[in-house]
């Protein structure tokens, strides 16, 4: 169980990842866990798109964990499959999700810089998830 809290988001910034009990859980909060992750918003982005190695990031002194540093090993695969997990999501569910969505939403995260821009599209063809800004996008 990952306690994440990311320390240039406030409140919000407090999330657990359970990959431990039952068939896994995300959810907003904070509950403790066997590894507390905390680190800033930028760099967690860029450790889930394998732009960062975590172990370089924790050397920096950027991340800082408390409890199973084994488990902390484990970090940056998991990340890499979940991103990996919501693309694959978006691929075998592409025109479910079109028909759902019926827009194309544009994500950016204010303090990440270019790394924490991308695209959700479910308005053309099967769908699509990729990084970077699109025109025309719903968003802010």
């Amino acid at each position: 169980v990952f306690q994440f809290i990311i320390s240039d988001a406030g409140p919000e910034g407090k999330f657990v990842l359970d990959l431990k009990n039952g068939s896994g859980a995300a959810k907003a909060g904070e509950e403790g866990g066997d590894c507390t992750i905390t680190m800033k918003d930028d760099d967690l982005v860029a450790m889930a798109e394998g732009k960062l190695d975590g172990m370089q990031v924790f050397m920096g002194g950027k991340l800082k964990i408390k409890g199973n540093m084994m488990l902390a090993q484990k970090l940056q695969s998991i990340l890499e499959a979940l991103f990996d997990a919501m693309s694959a999501a978006v691929k075998s569910k592409g025109p479910e999700l079109v028909k759902m969505g019926g827009a194309v939403f544009q994500f950016i995260i204010s303090d990440a810089g270019p790394e924490g821009k991308f695209v959700l599209d479910l308005k053309n063809g099967s769908g699509a998830a990729k990084a970077g800004e699109e025109g025309g996008a719903v968003g802010p």
